[in-house]
């Protein structure tokens, strides 16, 4: 009767270390022609000192009433009143709350003012370019409608009226 070796006793012979994996090496700088691989590359001025401008920039448009602000590309070639636009018919085409327009009315730069922030009172000039905005985060705002309303016109038929004496009070 044949045993096996644990059977018998016999210890089996212990199996032999895994193989070492060399550890990588970098390859040296003089190898790659001067460059270090692992140096953080840096941009580069043009030699005749121009800058570059690039042709898209990312834009980030606040609308007033909104929760988040509207992430835009924009071309360095637009000016302010083609942003408004753009933003206006981005934010329509989400379908953001609240609603700026009526979903068949075309979005115009006139009826938008776009400001630095939420507490600059001047707006920008529709026909500014971007590129020398000097910020690419804006705020969005609805400009004021004057609207006749009943009591206004009240107040121009009666010379004197308690209407007018109200908003006196108030």
């Amino acid at each position: 009767m044949l045993l096996s070796a644990a059977e018998r006793g016999d210890r089996e012979p212990p199996l032999p270390p895994p193989p070492l994996i060399p550890k990588p090496t970098p390859m040296p700088a003089n190898r790659l022609g001067g460059r270090d691989p692992y140096r953080l590359r840096r941009s580069r001025t043009p030699p005749t000192g121009e800058t570059k401008v690039p042709a898209k920039v990312p834009v980030n448009v606040t609308v007033k009433g909104s929760l988040a602000p509207l992430p835009l590309m924009a071309s360095t070639e637009w000016t302010v009143g083609d942003l408004v636009e753009a933003a206006v018919r981005q934010y329509v085409k989400e379908g953001r709350r609240p609603a700026l327009l009526p979903p068949s009315a075309a979005a115009t730069a006139d009826e938008f003012g776009l400001h630095y922030s939420q507490f600059s009172l001047e707006s920008l000039d529709p026909k500014e370019r971007l590129t020398w905005m000097g910020s690419r985060s804006f705020f969005l705002c609805p400009k004021q409608r004057k609207q006749n309303s009943k009591e206004e016109e009240l107040k121009k038929d009666v010379p004197f009226s308690w209407l007018q004496f109200m908003d006196f009070l108030l």
